[in-house]
């Protein structure tokens, strides 16, 4: 089976939410000439709906880790209850 696809090089595949009748899997395919090429023996039936998530590269990973930790770095004067209390601290509404 085969999904237009036109931005990812690998997408994931997933049925709809588990039902009695159907149980959720994952399925693994490449996109090829901006097709999603699926594995040759799945057996999806027309119509069936499916989610693709592009799965990143471990150096896209890295890159996203790195930036995350250099933020983490301009965060040094943050209240304490910064979590607990987003809201007051965006929004001017009444701490917790």
């Amino acid at each position: 089976m085969e999904l237009s696809c036109q931005r990812y090089k690998i997408c994931v595949a997933l049925l709809p939410p588990y039902t009695e009748s159907r149980k959720i899997m994952t399925v693994t395919g490449r996109v090829a000439n901006g097709v999603v090429v699926l594995p040759p023996d799945l057996q999806l039936p027309d119509g069936t709906q499916v989610a693709l998530t592009p799965l990143i590269s471990e150096k896209d990973a890295q890159d996203y880790t790195d930036e995350l930790m250099r933020l983490s770095k301009l965060t040094k004067d943050l209240p304490a209850d910064l979590a607990e209390n987003h809201d007051h601290y965006l929004h001017g509404l009444p701490k917790k």
